[in-house]
C-alpha cells in the first residue's frame, strides 16, 4: 500500500528502510503512489530483490505457505 513517504526527508527514508529490514519474513514490498517517487526509489534501492512496482488495481497473488 501507500507508505506516505512522498514528502519524507532523507533521514525518514533511511529510518523506514532500516525498520523494514527488521521484518526478516518480508518477501515482497509493493509500495503504491502515496509512497512518492523519492520513497519508491529509496525502497527499490534498499529492497531490490523484493521490490515489485504496482499501481491502482494491481493484484498480487501469493502461493500458500507450506505447513510445518
Amino acid at each position: 500500500g501507500g507508505l506516505h513517504l512522498h514528502d519524507a526527508s532523507k533521514e525518514r527514508l533511511q529510518f523506514t528502510n532500516e525498520q523494514l529490514k527488521g521484518f526478516t519474513h518480508l518477501k515482497v514490498l509493493a509500495p503504491c503512489h502515496c509512497t512518492g517517487l523519492k520513497g519508491m526509489c529509496s525502497l527499490y534501492n534498499a529492497f531490490e530483490d523484493k521490490y515489485v512496482q504496482v499501481g491502482a488495481g494491481s493484484q498480487l497473488i501469493f502461493p500458500p505457505e507450506p505447513r510445518s
